[in-house]
């Protein structure tokens, strides 16, 4: 009897304590979600969308420098006052070296070093073409427009590498996303696996307590049963001294009544003679 209380305690004090457990991996499966969330939201609206846009200002600027070369072609043509082609030169020259430092700028905080040096690379190039077209422009206007057609040909380059990046980059993004995706549905299950056990823990406390107190029921029927058959004088007494229970086999032996002995304390009316 006493190993099955001792069994019995054990349950109640163990589901309290793994519901505990499961609350608190609920929390950390609900604040994994969030994060995620919070980290899937953050790649897409700060990754992709502003490094295309970005991409797409570099060449679309590098676009304007080679049509202000065009105009100032057609300007040498109809006069060839050195002087304004070279005013006019010198601001397409201004206009590269603020390009070639936003891009520097830009690539820093890029981890693609491979497209920083293609980019590099293919600006050095164009920078000459156009500084050659420049200077050709008073000189040979043929000349100047051929190195003008080579230098649209290596901004053609320029906005492809920028487009494969792009396509790559979105390609890493859709896998970033999918394993993200993949990591918040994993949660989701185990936070619905853990809300489940926390229903069945429920019940199971809810069915121990109901056979608890059917055994604490039975336990007390049987220890009436056993003091009101008992011959031997059967007598409970409190912490404090007090009679709480007087079987009929102590009224036979000491000669008081269960309503005179209830409730008095001990030593006070019953004594046991020993000689």
């Amino acid at each position: 009897m006493k190993k099955w209380k001792l069994s019995l305690q054990a349950q109640f004090l163990l589901i309290p304590l793994v519901m505990v457990l499961l609350t608190a991996g609920l929390l950390y499966s609900r604040n994994v979600i969030n994060a995620s969330q919070s980290e899937l939201l953050h790649t897409i609206e700060n990754e992709t969308l502003p490094k295309s846009i970005e991409l797409t200002h570099l060449v679309v600027q590098l676009t304007q420098t080679l049509s202000d070369c065009n105009v100032l072609l057609r300007s040498a043509q109809s006069d060839r006052d050195e002087e304004s082609v070279y005013l006019h030169g010198k601001v397409i020259i201004n206009q590269l070296h603020r390009i070639e430092k936003q891009g520097q700028q830009l690539f820093k905080g890029y981890d693609n070093k491979e497209l920083s040096d293609q980019f590099d690379q293919l600006f050095f190039v164009y920078q000459k073409q156009i500084m050659m077209v420049i200077e050709m422009a008073t000189v040979d206007l043929n000349l100047a427009r051929s190195e003008l057609i080579r230098a649209n040909e290596v901004i053609k380059k320029i906005d492809k590498k920028f487009e494969q990046w792009v396509i790559n980059h979105r390609d890493s993004l859709k896998t970033s996303i999918n394993h993200l995706l993949t990591q918040l549905e994993k949660e989701r299950v185990a936070q619905l696996v853990s809300l489940c056990w926390l229903g069945l823990l429920a019940v199971a406390g809810y069915v121990l307590a109901r056979h608890s107190t059917r055994v604490q029921t039975n336990l007390s029927g049987s220890l009436e049963a056993i003091i009101e058959a008992s011959l031997d004088a059967v007598i409970v007494i409190n912490p404090v001294g007090v009679i709480e229970r007087y079987s009929p086999g102590a009224a036979d032996i000491f000669g008081f009544t269960e309503d005179e002995a209830l409730g008095v304390v001990r030593g006070c009316h019953v004594r046991i003679d020993h000689s």
